[in-house]
């Protein structure tokens, strides 16, 4: 049994894993946010728990994975402004395959 099946409800697990992120905890933060997707009963939790996922990615330097967890976030809720300004600075920052991702989620391809 992990720490992370005590975490029952998708508010508790971004909670956390926002907790985990400010203390530069990536490992722990990803599991909360991964749990907090399987979790997610709404596309407003989806796109969320994907974007919080996502940033961990981003800060780890995973870019390509990064890009499809704000791809996934922007697709849930496209009206999700972070999603987008993730993407973004993918667009700006990341490898030619995030890059590429990153601009067919956001419509540029």
């Amino acid at each position: 049994m992990s720490a992370y099946d005590n975490l029952n409800s998708f508010d508790e697990c971004i909670r956390c894993g926002c907790d985990y992120s400010e203390k530069d905890n990536l490992n722990d933060a990803f599991f909360a946010f991964n749990k907090a997707v399987s979790l997610a009963r709404t596309s407003e939790q989806y796109s969320l728990g994907y974007l919080n996922r996502g940033v961990v990615y981003a800060r780890q330097n995973r870019y390509q994975e990064a890009a499809g967890d704000f791809g996934e976030a922007l697709r849930q809720d496209p009206n999700n402004s972070q999603a987008k300004q993730m993407l973004q600075l993918i667009i700006q920052n990341g490898d030619m395959v995030s890059r590429s991702m990153a601009e067919r989620y956001l419509g540029y391809r």
